[in-house]
């Protein structure tokens, strides 16, 4: 179960490239495809082996005007459905 100590990071059968406001992500194994919004994309920016679910909360704060609590909810749930993907995977 994922929760705010989570930390994550991508899974090595994934590619992300930047594409207007968002992001297009590639499962090289299966050849599917996704897209995020600009919150996807920021997201994913932060996700890199060693921080926490809440410290990528913290920084993302700062970049989009949205409460603490409804940012930490929205990427929570969003890091449940990319690991459910297998886009991304728990890191510990």
């Amino acid at each position: 179960m994922i929760d705010a100590q989570t930390v994550l990071r991508r899974a090595q059968n994934t590619c992300v490239q930047p594409l207007c406001g968002g992001s297009v992500i590639l499962r090289t194994d299966t050849g599917q495809l996704y897209s995020t919004n600009e919150t996807g994309d920021s997201f994913l920016s932060h996700v890199n082996g060693q921080r926490a679910i809440t410290d990528i909360a913290h920084l993302m704060k700062d970049e989009f005007d949205i409460e603490s609590a409804i940012l930490f909810s929205d990427i929570l749930a969003l890091a449940e459905e990319l690991c459910a993907e297998g886009i991304l995977e728990c890191a510990q």
